[in-house]
């Protein structure tokens, strides 16, 4: 990688974050020149804005890094099925240099890297702006500082996750660049742990510049789910201020750290920021609490909380997400995204609740209900039509698992209880041999993130063969995405 173009065309601004934010002036054109978008504060939060729509595009977390791409890396989907994408034929057989799928991997890097540089041209900005530039003076100014500087972590974090290798790995190899400034045309390759470093740095930072607006100010928006993920909001300063569970919020970005420490290996780091988020958010503010069972178990399916979203402490939002679904699978010959190996998931748990996050794809398979419309007109569950799940509160409880892990196996389990407790599932495995806990821990983390693009993560970063059913998948030399051909980022 030589050169790095980048360019702020204009934000687009044709969507607001849901269909209650009307604080979103949208100018005449659907460009603006960034000259005149930060004239005033209001710029700085259409600016905000519009990387949230490009972080939800299908290019990244609208498709690729969820329900697309990644998952079908870690082999979540039935082979003659997803064949039917030549792209995501070859992703499945891990074949990159095949035309279709280098061009899907050339789209997640460009857009992600897009995205890193309109984070730095906010950032540069915002900072350069004296808080009165804003309506809400300096809580304003940092909130939107820390969203960006949190975005722009999370977005290199995923490109480090598909491109380089993992620490696990040993490899030290210098693959990708961390940019924090705007313009840059030119950074050096960073080894992971390097990049890991600056994610870090990025995220502490940021923690720090919302905590105020989120656990103080405005904690009525981040206490109520249907507040935080897209309903009506009453935010101290208006609508911009609301909605927190589909923006970079405190308890999301805490909970970052604890993957982002996990990823590195560092136990005690992950243990303490996964620990924070449970025993401020969850036990003692109880801001955050399991999804009740009747909401997506025991409920009809148009009734169905399936993205359990009272769970999440994150999520990205595309108000036409199940349409361009619809619309991608029409236009790669019918996909059905049929589940693979789904029964083999519950063999040993057949009460768990999330067998019922799938339902027929129309033929002989299941497919997942994360992802279809059912048509319901309930307010409470039209909520999670729009999202796209980035971070739950389960992932604590199996970040402590396996922080406890290397020291206690009988804490270790407990924690995976907790969650199996609240999903339904009654077998007891608190006397799982040592030998045995990575099978456990695989199969939770397939159950609760089926089809959430999180699975190829973990394989890639313990290191260890893809598995699906009694299929074993023996991954050397395929974790790491080539890196596009054309060295350029726009």
């Amino acid at each position: 990688m030589k050169k790095y173009n980048f360019a702020i065309i204009g934000v687009t601004l044709l969507l607001s974050l849901s269909a209650c934010n009307d604080w979103l002036d949208i100018d005449p054109s659907d460009q603006v020149s960034s000259e005149k978008l930060f004239e005033s504060g209001d710029g700085f939060r259409n600016a905000l804005n519009g990387i949230y729509i490009a972080m939800s595009s299908s290019e990244l977390y609208g498709r690729e890094l969820s329900w697309g791409l990644a998952s079908v890396l870690s082999q979540t989907y039935a082979d003659n099925d997803i064949a039917k994408s030549k792209a995501y034929g070859s992703a499945m057989e891990y074949e990159y240099g095949e035309t279709e799928i280098k061009a899907v991997l050339e789209s997640v890097w460009s857009k992600g890297y897009n995205v890193i540089a309109n984070c730095n041209k906010l950032i540069s900005e915002a900072e350069a702006k004296d808080s009165t530039a804003f309506r809400e003076g300096a809580l304003e100014r940092n909130l939107i500082i820390g969203e960006a500087k949190a975005l722009r972590a999370m977005m290199h974090f995923d490109i480090l996750r598909l491109f380089a290798p993992s620490v696990e790995s040993g490899d030290e190899s210098k693959r990708i660049p961390y940019f924090t400034v705007y313009p840059s045309k030119y950074e050096p390759n960073l080894s992971t742990k390097e990049i890991l470093k600056k994610v870090e740095e990025d995220l502490l930072e940021a923690r720090q510049l919302v905590a105020k607006h989120d656990t103080i100010v405005n904690t009525s928006t981040m206490a109520m789910p249907d507040y935080r993920m897209g309903g009506t909001n009453k935010a101290t300063g208006g609508d911009f201020f609301g909605q927190r569970g589909i923006r970079m919020n405190y308890v999301a970005i805490n909970a970052l750290l604890a993957r982002v420490y996990l990823y590195d290996n560092d136990w005690n780091n992950a243990a303490k920021y996964a620990k924070h988020v449970i025993d401020d958010f969850v036990t003692r503010r109880k801001w955050f609490y399991f999804t009740d069972p009747y909401d997506y178990a025991k409920a009809t399916d148009k009734y169905k909380y399936v993205k359990l979203y009272e769970d999440t402490f994150l999520a990205f939002y595309d108000r036409e997400l199940l349409e361009r679904i619809d619309n991608f699978k029409s236009a790669n010959n019918s996909l059905l995204m049929t589940l693979k190996n789904y029964d083999a998931l519950f063999e040993l748990d057949a009460d768990d609740y999330r067998t019922s996050l799938a339902t027929s794809d129309g033929k002989t398979g299941k497919t997942s209900m994360k992802w279809i419309n059912t048509n319901s007109t309930n307010q409470s569950v039209t909520i999670q039509y729009k999202l796209i799940p980035m971070i739950r509160l389960s992932e604590m409880y199996y970040i402590l698992s396996e922080a406890s892990s290397k020291t206690s196996l009988s804490e270790a389990l407990s924690y995976l209880s907790v969650v199996r407790k609240a999903r339904g599932a009654k077998r007891d495995i608190s006397g799982t041999a040592s030998k045995d806990y990575y099978n456990e821990l695989v199969a939770e983390y397939k159950k609760e993130f089926l089809a959430e693009g999180q699975m190829f993560y973990f394989f890639k970063r313990w290191h260890m063969p893809v598995t699906t059913g009694t299929q074993v998948i023996q991954m050397d030399g395929r974790y790491v995405m080539p890196i596009p051909e054309s060295e350029i980022i726009y």
